[in-house]
């Protein structure tokens, strides 16, 4: 399939709207007070899953999450589960060109909020 095959579907609606987080954490800020969200970086996951999970942990009101971390194992922490089959083929950087250029706006309004969420 060439690159405008896919690119229909992605602006299909229902992709789309799952490629606009900002909106989705617009619509949760309409019903949850902002301390009772959490917004993480996922690149933390990788790089720091022990105080990602200490982060996740306090916010769920936990007592002692440095130690409760603290007690697993470092293998664990970084021990992928349900990480999905890696794909043998490679996006055709055409086609990935595109996809960027048109998700950009989607992930510079979430990357805006994320930081404010990350500030506070």
């Amino acid at each position: 399939y060439d690159d405008d095959f896919f690119m229909n579907r992605l602006k299909q609606p229902a992709h789309t709207s799952r490629s606009d987080y900002a909106t989705g954490l617009k619509r949760w800020l309409k019903y949850f007070p902002r301390d009772q969200l959490l917004v993480l970086d996922y690149k933390d996951i990788a790089e720091e899953p022990a105080g990602l999970l200490t982060k996740v942990l306090r916010h769920l009101g936990l007592p002692n999450p440095e130690k409760l971390v603290e007690g697993i194992k470092e293998e664990d922490l970084k021990k992928k589960v349900n990480s999905g089959l890696k794909s043998t083929v490679a996006l055709r950087q055409s086609l990935r060109a595109k996809m960027e250029n048109y998700l950009k706006p989607f992930a510079d309004s979430f990357s805006d909020m994320r930081r404010s969420f990350l500030e506070s």
